[in-house]
């Protein structure tokens, strides 16, 4: 009803992949439980080689196993999360995370807390005239902000910036 492709059969089954073209695929990604991942990993490289496997899993012991399956990458979400989680929480005192990138533009978070950003606006900033830097936005306990050149930057804020690798690296 909505256009979306979708593969039935059971996954522990490689006739389900072969009749789904797997080896067409661009990728398989699973995120099923690890017992489940690595099972689906198995049976794809039961079917091709030549597909790329991502995985999820839950647990750090799963990672090797996953990557013996066939997986090319696995991702641990919950270490993901937890980590940035963590680093949100605690502030990163103007150290700049980048988030994407769109061509030669980079895209970064940067904290205000401990910086001497706290308490003046994007326009008293400098950001642009000495980095070549743009804010673009800012996030304030949650609640994302949309910049103007009067907003006040307080110790809660973290900015979206945009701006060359070089003028990243030169703020940071």
């Amino acid at each position: 009803d909505q256009d979306v492709r979708v593969m039935v059969g059971r996954v522990d089954d490689a006739e389900t992949f072969r009749r789904a073209g797997v080896e067409r695929a661009s990728l398989v990604a699973t995120t099923l439980d690890d017992m489940a991942n690595a099972n689906v990993a198995l049976t794809v490289r039961d079917c091709t080689d030549a597909v790329p496997i991502v995985a999820t899993a839950a647990w750090e012991g799963s990672v090797d196993l996953l990557l013996q399956a066939g997986c090319q990458d696995v991702i641990q979400l919950g270490e993901l999360l937890g980590r940035e989680m963590a680093r949100r929480i605690a502030g990163h005192g103007g150290r700049m995370h980048v988030v994407g990138r769109l061509g030669d533009i980079v895209i970064a978070e940067a904290a205000t807390a401990g910086t001497p950003l706290v308490g003046q606006t994007a326009q008293q900033s400098g950001l642009r005239a000495r980095f070549g830097l743009n804010v673009v936005g800012a996030l304030e306990k949650g609640q994302y902000r949309p910049i103007s050149a009067t907003l006040t930057m307080t110790e809660d804020m973290t900015l979206l910036l945009s701006g060359s690798e070089a003028g990243l690296a030169a703020y940071a």
